[in-house]
């Protein structure tokens, strides 16, 4: 699995678990089993089921699910953005360090064949 497939698997499963915690509330079994079927369905890139389950999921959620359960949801949702917004923002600074100690900025092309060498596609 790539990187992005694994933090999107691993979003599903913490929010997953938030819903097994919950599972007595209403609301909370069937969504779980629409966001378990959601998860599914994006580890096997099918999107449009992906995308129909997690309208199911959010459907049963917002309609009957307590309020605690959408506040411990909407908590880890922030957390994963969080985390996704602060990395383009660390490379970012990183590359002004990067570039300010004298390092000089590569290419696409140069950056393309660093990756492949690194990976060992030209070795």
């Amino acid at each position: 699995m790539n990187r992005q497939l694994d933090d999107y698997v691993g979003l599903f499963d913490v929010l997953l678990a938030v819903l097994d915690q919950h599972r007595n509330k209403p609301g909370a079994e069937e969504a779980h089993a629409y966001l378990k079927s959601a998860r599914f369905n994006y580890v096997r890139n099918d999107t449009d089921r992906m995308i129909g389950a997690v309208m199911m999921a959010l459907r049963q959620i917002l309609a009957v699910a307590p309020d605690e359960l959408k506040a411990d949801l909407r908590e880890k949702v922030l957390d994963f953005i969080r985390l996704c917004s602060a990395s383009p923002e660390l490379l970012r600074k990183l590359a002004e360090e990067y570039e300010a100690s004298g390092g000089k900025p590569l290419s696409p092309e140069e950056v393309l064949q660093e990756v492949a060498e690194r990976r060992g596609a030209f070795r």
